[in-house]
């Protein structure tokens, strides 16, 4: 569910996260409360039967809190989730934010985060999960939950859909810019998914030639000014989570030039 960074030390990792800025999470998933963190818990009873994921990319501008151009990704999530069992089961469900830390400069978490379950909007609760402390720094690595109560009537689908806006990571204002949007949290459902699409839509064709470098993983194809993935049974692993890297464009630095674009390169 997380990027870990393993092999590293606490003061690398500090270093690091003060200059990304945010990343995606994905798929909803069912909660274990441990006391003062939150953790994700699999269920051998609720299966995610579908989702899609609708993800478009705009420039973003926040004289307040950076120097330098930002993208900015909105965000709609459509699950279909199946109770499989005869009884009524009651969760609390929640979708976890970006890992932030206290250090870093640029601190983004998600905005504007709104569930709707079977048409009826859903009241948002947020949790605080630690994910590294390091004491004698002060620092903290954490993220928020977004967790909300709910029921899976017996034998029956439920849908829900998220909508959020984030900021996209990049290590500094001169160097390429992340897309992230994790499908591994989908594991925690039972059995596999059956059916996952996921579209990332740019303003014009014009602009996903100029912008996108790299794309992961394969499996993609690109219609005009989208990239979709069309996923069926799939029980996703990290190597499955969306990667797209984009050309930075809004600053006239030749580390913005590292990464050709992927499309129509000789421009």
């Amino acid at each position: 569910m997380i990027n870990k960074r393993h092999g590293i030390t606490a003061l690398l990792l500090i270093l690091i996260l003060n200059y990304w800025s945010s990343f995606s999470y994905s798929d909803d998933t069912i909660l274990a409360d441990y006391g003062q963190t939150v953790a994700p818990a699999k269920t051998n009873e609720i299966g995610m039967v579908e989702e899609e994921v609708i993800i478009t990319v705009d420039d973003y501008v926040d004289n307040k809190r950076s120097t330098f151009p930002l993208r900015r990704a909105h965000i709609k999530c459509t699950f279909l989730f199946n109770n499989t069992s005869d009884k009524l089961i009651e969760a609390t469900v929640g979708f976890p934010g970006n890992e932030q830390s206290t250090y870093a400069r640029y601190s983004w978490p998600i905005t504007d985060f709104i569930t709707v379950i079977d048409g009826q909007k859903f009241s948002i609760n947020t949790k605080k999960q630690i994910l590294e402390e390091y004491k004698k720094e002060d620092n903290q690595v954490f993220r928020n939950w977004y967790t909300w109560d709910m029921k899976f009537p017996p034998k029956s689908t439920v849908k829900v859909e998220n909508t959020y806006s984030y900021i996209l990571s990049a290590p500094s204002g001169y160097d390429p810019f992340y897309l992230n949007y994790e499908l591994s949290t989908g594991a925690n459902w039972k059995g596999k998914i059956g059916k996952a699409i996921i579209r990332v839509i740019y303003k014009n064709t014009e602009e996903l030639e100029k912008r996108v470098c790299e794309i992961k993983p394969k499996g993609w194809v690109r219609k005009q000014n989208e990239i979709i993935w069309n996923l069926t049974n799939i029980k996703p692993t990290l190597a499955d989570n969306i990667s797209i890297c984009e050309r930075n464009l809004g600053v006239d630095y030749p580390e913005s030039e590292r990464k050709p674009p992927l499309f129509n390169k000789k421009k």
